[in-house]
């Protein structure tokens, strides 16, 4: 029997999946940009690179054994080396320079409609022009747009808005561990913000959008009326609206938790799944035409055209468009009577999009819904022929478990880096909640086909509404349960790759039954636990004071090895902010004890450690009489204390202090500009952010 050689193996092995080939090395370049320094002479290097593989592949392989090793790696280093320059370009620090200067006035080309939100409303400016000397000029990047409640008028996509206001710099992350809006929206090239007014903007043009922006948004108004109309309940139809048309403006907060905590948050964000749904239905639906030799050419034309419709219609996320191309290239190679690879058909969608924009690959959802795909392909019939129904209801279930687990394998490891929790009843919920949301999906494309016929679109709207509420109160009911999520995870880039490579070569080995694999992956798993003892081994000698930067409020974070106290001072609701500033904490300083500390004592306005004395000057409290230490290490200026730093330095030795966001600015600047006539050091939160203190 003959016997290929290894070699012949792997290229058979390889041969179908191209841009899989392909694929990893400009992945690998793409990521080598966010570590590495600016290359200058990187394009140079690059043509060199293409010359050199150009030149060899004239030279015949049979002129020299190891040509085609050389061809093949430098080939690959070409594209490493691409993804690495088209990347380069796209990490630089946005330029802004008209930030914070004089009112402008603005034209600024709307690209999406006013969307609400708690003090008004948001949309992007995909287009904005400055007026200099009478004359409009267009600048590069996007605008996020900010407008208050006095905007009654309906504002669409194309919009063009005439304004005069200042245009700001995004904000960066102000407290550790918290949001960064400035390098999120950077990446979506916008640069600046601005607030609008009724009284500074008028309309200058209403239909200024492109016709398909136009057609899909009469398509989405007309979804809503329609939902309006036959589905009583707002949070039933905030959840239809969610499903169908990926429309979440008037999701509630608890609902979203719910479906969060409950692992089943993915039924309401426009997928892969919903695509796929959503081709099943129009397979059957487009099935007769394939018998009509004259018809069948339509139908990979029809399919197409519903793929891309609903996926402009759902707002194009980076997840539903990389099913949309996913099935562009599966219908393409039909209708060409190619052999289609699922696998390089993945692989291209997933270059495709980095090419187009190299920041999706730190996006969470491009990274998850790739994860689950691959997690899906490789190993969901492997589990489900682990256990055989003996009917097909049972058959059915296992098979859905198994698509859950194997979606779960490679997705874990990306769900604690970047949410840090895990839903323990996932297999539970998703079983009851997929088949159910599915259902409820098809009952809406049902609603919106029936819809002319007011006794059956009532019906149908009943039904739909009945299965929601049920869902809802089913999502939120087992949310309730104590322990159905672990909070508070912490992974790094170095521990979250290493569980991806552990899970995969695991899962590998009980599929193989090869017992090196097995090792392989265990030795992963104990490097990732390794790191994690590192960490915690930091953690218990980790003593800090933070104080936090909180518009109008203080507050002031205690952490003793993995205890936690927290000193808040503001008006109103306290709960939300503190609460978040907490469960903050638990991932990333590892403080998920709240109790007391044992080696800092609170004695207002003291806060002592065996190394440090913090004092607080509360602008409530404070008053000249008030008994001070003799000496500081730290003050803390709270609550526009009138106290000016000069006459505190005669009361207490003490050279550095800290303002808080509990100050208004007039009083910042004052302190600031007397701390640099005194030469003291002096920290504002609102300006430079926390600030952190070891004890």
């Amino acid at each position: 029997m003959y016997v290929p050689p290894v070699n012949d193996i792997a290229r058979n092995h390889w041969k179908p999946v191209p841009f899989l080939r392909l694929g990893i090395p400009f992945v690998a370049g793409i990521s080598a940009a966010h570590f590495l320094p600016v290359f200058p002479l990187a394009n140079y290097l690059l043509f060199i690179l293409v010359l050199l593989w150009i030149i060899a592949e004239f030279i015949p392989i049979s002129r020299s054994i190891h040509l085609g090793l050389f061809r093949g790696a430098l080939l690959l280093f070409v594209v490493f080396l691409t993804g690495f320059i088209r990347t380069t370009p796209l990490l630089q620090p946005a330029k802004t320079p008209l930030s914070g200067q004089d009112v402008q006035e603005l034209a600024l080309v709307l690209e999406q409609p006013f969307q609400p939100t708690i003090k008004g409303f948001k949309t992007i400016a995909g287009k904005f022009f400055i007026a200099t000397n009478g004359r409009f000029t267009r600048l590069p990047g996007k605008i996020l747009v900010y407008a208050d409640t006095s905007f009654k008028s309906r504002i669409t996509t194309g919009t063009v808005l005439l304004t005069r206001t200042k245009l700001l710099s995004l904000p960066k992350a102000m407290n550790p561990g918290t949001f960064d809006a400035a390098a999120y929206y950077h990446k979506k090239q916008i640069i600046y913000r601005c607030h609008l007014t009724r009284q500074s903007t008028r309309m200058a043009h209403n239909n200024r959008g492109t016709f398909i922006s136009r057609m899909v948004e009469q398509l989405e108004q007309k979804c809503l009326k329609i939902f309006e109309q036959f589905i009583e309940g707002k949070q039933e139809r905030a959840i239809a609206a969610a499903l169908l048309i990926g429309y979440k403006l008037e999701l509630p907060a608890e609902l979203i938790n719910a479906y969060r905590n409950t692992g089943i948050i993915h039924i309401i964000a426009i997928s892969g799944m919903h695509m796929a749904l959503l081709f099943g239905l129009l397979h059957k639906i487009v099935a007769p035409l394939r018998k009509r030799k004259w018809l069948s050419h339509l139908v990979p034309l029809l399919l197409l055209v519903a793929a891309w419709l609903f996926t402009l219609l759902t707002g194009a996320s980076p997840s539903i468009v990389r099913a949309a191309l996913v099935a562009t290239l599966l219908v393409l190679g039909e209708w060409w009577q190619k052999e289609n690879n699922t696998y390089n058909s993945v692989a291209a969608t997933a270059v495709l999009l980095l090419i187009y924009n190299p920041h999706y690959i730190t996006d969470a959802g491009f990274q998850l819904s790739f994860a689950a795909v691959t997690g899906i392909l490789l190993f969901s019939k492997t589990i489900a022929l682990q256990w055989k129904g003996s009917n097909k209801l049972i058959t059915s279930v296992i098979e859905l478990l198994a698509v859950t687990l194997a979606a779960q394998l490679l997705t874990l490891p990306l769900l604690l880096f970047h949410f840090h929790r895990f839903p323990l009843l996932f297999l539970f919920t998703n079983l009851i909640a997929v088949p159910l949301s599915t259902g409820i999906l098809y009952l809406e494309i049902v609603l919106l086909a029936v819809q002319p016929f007011p006794a059956l679109a009532e019906i149908t709207g009943t039904i739909i509404e009945h299965s929601i509420r049920w869902m809802n109160q089913w999502a939120v009911n087992t949310a309730q349960i104590p322990g159905t999520s672990i909070n508070g995870v912490y992974l790094n880039w170095g521990q979250t790759l290493l569980l991806l490579a552990g899970s995969f070569v695991l899962a590998q080995s009980f599929t193989r039954r090869n017992r090196h694999l097995f090792l392989a992956g265990i030795i992963c798993l104990f490097l990732v636990a390794g790191i994690g003892s590192i960490r915690q081994f930091s953690i218990q000698r980790q003593h800090l004071l933070i104080v936090y930067q909180i518009p109008r409020k203080t507050a002031i974070h205690l952490l003793e090895a993995d205890r936690q106290w927290l000193l808040s001072y503001g008006s109103g609701e306290e709960t939300a902010w503190t609460d978040q500033i907490m469960q903050t904490a638990e991932w990333y300083w590892g403080a998920r004890q709240q109790k007391k500390l044992q080696q800092t004592l609170i004695n207002y306005p003291l806060i002592r450690s065996r190394n440090k004395q913090i004092l607080l000057i509360d602008g409530r409290n404070y008053t000249p009489s008030m008994i001070l230490p003799p000496k500081a290490d730290w003050v803390i200026l709270m609550r526009n204390a009138k106290v000016s730093l000069e006459s505190l330095q005669t009361r207490l030795d003490c050279t550095q202090f800290v303002i808080d966001g509990s100050n208004q600015m007039w009083k910042i600047r004052e302190w600031k500009k007397e701390a640099a006539q005194l030469h003291l050091q002096c920290h504002s939160t609102t300006e430079q952010g926390a600030f952190i203190i070891n004890l």
